[in-house]
């Protein structure tokens, strides 16, 4: 893909999408660890690897950094964005009201095509995760699932993008949270699946106050681990926590 390229049926692509595609490529890397916290973003890197113009790399740049995902300083460049204990404190008092209402949202819409079914099959999953048994990484990926799933449901594609940008900005410092040994406060998957199975049976049936106080509750309650973990260990390193998220199996 570049810049000007045409595709295989020979028509122009919109500059537009091309600089969105390489905007969901570096939210990507930056929500999943390949690129840390305070990390330069590095443009003829970029170039190469994406197969893209100078243009669009800076466009995709611009956009990022409109979202609050990376800043851009003059003779600096760009580097993804480090947040401190107050920022996360904000983020996640931001994303308990945003999918605090997504989950009231879904509730209210609970008999939509699909809703119903997806959500009864994330809670039986869940009901197999309390168990335990499973790898963490297993469980990191159902985690991510059941909160975009319920995100999506609530029919509001405006706080969808609003509640996954706050949610890319805190995923590092969430996962090392998670990660960490030695913790004084690991996180306790048996008590997540409890908070998620809450979750659910209120969004089942129908109880969109419920389910909205309790999406809020669980939402609060990770945002108050983040913030012990950066107490005691500082800003998340992606290398670290990406080998943990493959080896640590889940806390009882």
């Amino acid at each position: 893909m570049s810049g000007s390229s045409i595709d295989e049926q020979g028509t122009i692509p919109d500059p537009r999408s091309i600089t969105e595609h390489v905007a969901d490529e570096l939210r990507e890397r930056i929500k999943y660890g390949r690129l840390a916290p305070g990390q330069r973003l590095i443009e003829a890197d970029l170039i190469e690897q994406l197969h893209v113009s100078r243009g669009t790399v800076r466009a995709a740049f611009s956009q990022l950094a409109s979202e609050g995902i990376i800043t851009i300083e003059r003779n600096r460049g760009a580097h993804v964005r480090v947040l401190d204990i107050e920022g996360v404190r904000q983020l996640y008092e931001l994303r308990a009201v945003l999918e605090g209402r997504a989950a009231g949202l879904t509730a209210e819409r609970i008999d939509e095509p699909g809703c119903r079914v997806e959500l009864e099959r994330l809670g039986k999953l869940n009901d197999e995760f309390s168990q335990g048994g499973s790898s963490f990484a297993d469980y990191w990926n159902y985690n991510e699932t059941l909160h975009r799933v319920v995100m999506e449901y609530s029919g509001n594609d405006m706080l969808r993008r609003m509640a996954e940008q706050a949610r890319t900005l805190t995923y590092h410092y969430h996962l090392q949270a998670a990660t960490q040994s030695g913790s004084s406060r690991p996180v306790s998957i048996s008590h997540a699946c409890a908070q998620h199975h809450e979750i659910l049976e209120r969004i089942l049936v129908g109880d969109a106050t419920g389910a909205e106080t309790s999406m809020r509750n669980h939402i609060l309650d990770n945002g108050a681990g983040i913030i012990a973990s950066m107490q005691e260990f500082g800003q998340p390193r992606p290398a670290l926590l990406a080998v943990n998220a493959r080896r640590r199996s889940p806390a009882s």
